[in-house]
């Protein structure tokens, strides 16, 4: 909100943060303590030319961690 609010068009997304691999076949299981939300706003892309989405995460590492492995 604050993003919009200051006029830079932003998106919330979601989605997983982890998956755990279960075999050679590249098979995932994906769990739902992985879900995860996160922001992305419109930023001017690397090379100048256009715009791009950047995420921006406010979830500090650690504590996605935790959470993670069922500690939070």
């Amino acid at each position: 909100l604050m993003l919009r609010a200051a006029g830079i068009p932003a998106r919330v997304v979601k989605g997983y943060r982890h998956a755990e691999r279960t075999d050679q076949r590249g098979r995932y299981v994906v769990r739902q303590s992985a879900a995860h939300a996160w922001v992305e706003a419109v930023v001017m892309a690397g090379d100048g030319r256009g715009f791009e989405w950047a995420s921006l995460e406010p979830t500090p590492e650690a504590e996605a961690d935790a959470r993670q492995r069922g500690l939070a």
